[in-house]
């Protein structure tokens, strides 16, 4: 898949120099040809480069929700709003028996 992704990009970028060599043919003096094909072409590799980040942070982002989850509970401590997650990580740490109501989670343990 990956080499599939990198095909496609190179014909968008080749694409985009011959829709260049169009307008600066057309549309723009010979002395900024250069420019505009610079700006098209910059423009384009940033787009190509937002695709190959959105596809890598899907693939990498159970990883990236654990990090910033222990980074959340280690800094933000009691600020942070209780999730499913912790729930049950209080419910074991408590023997999950029915007689406690409250839920104490203490990201001072995770350290």
């Amino acid at each position: 898949m990956p080499v599939m992704l990198l095909l496609g990009a190179a014909g968008l970028l080749l694409d985009v120099w011959r829709i260049v060599d169009l307008i600066g043919a057309s549309f723009v003096c010979d002395e900024y040809v250069v420019f505009v094909r610079f700006i098209f072409l910059a423009l384009a590799g940033v787009g190509v480069g937002v695709c190959f980040l959105g596809i890598w942070l899907q693939r990498n982002s159970q990883p990236i929700k654990t990090w910033v989850d222990r980074w959340a509970r280690r800094v933000l401590g009691s600020w942070r709003v209780p999730t499913d997650d912790d729930i049950e990580l209080a419910d074991d740490i408590n023997g999950g028996g029915e007689e406690s109501s409250q839920v104490h989670v203490h990201p001072s343990s995770d350290r």
